[in-house]
């Protein structure tokens, strides 16, 4: 207000101005708190959506590291794993050439007992 006023002097008008009066001061008071709570409003609002994109982008990094660790650890372990496939069959192949006789063969039912 002080500049404006500062202006209308140099220019040679009087020194009152439009804020002077209470009403057009009231309103471009609001206004200008209006402006600046919309600024304020909009620059949280782009703060978020960084984060979020920040977010996404650590996310998405993470995810993709994991998998590769995921797929390293499983090629390392190939080895192992068939290894033990071939051992888990030959444990079966030598079972079966045993020549054991069948689950059921070897039991005998009870005598029995005739009543006199």
């Amino acid at each position: 207000m002080s500049e404006k006023r500062r202006k209308n002097k140099k220019d040679g008008g009087s020194e009152t101005i439009e804020e002077d009066d209470p009403a057009v001061y009231k309103k471009q008071l609001w206004i200008s708190v209006t402006k600046v709570f919309a600024d304020r409003e909009k620059n949280e609002k782009c703060l978020k959506i960084e984060l979020m994109k920040r977010k996404t982008v650590q996310q998405a990094a993470e995810k993709r590291k994991l998998a590769e660790e995921f797929a390293k650890n499983y090629e390392e372990s190939r080895d192992e794993r068939s290894g033990s496939w071939r051992n888990f069959q030959a444990k079966k192949a030598k079972k079966a050439d045993s020549g054991k006789t069948m689950r059921g063969a070897a039991f005998k039912p009870p005598k029995l007992k005739l009543f006199r």
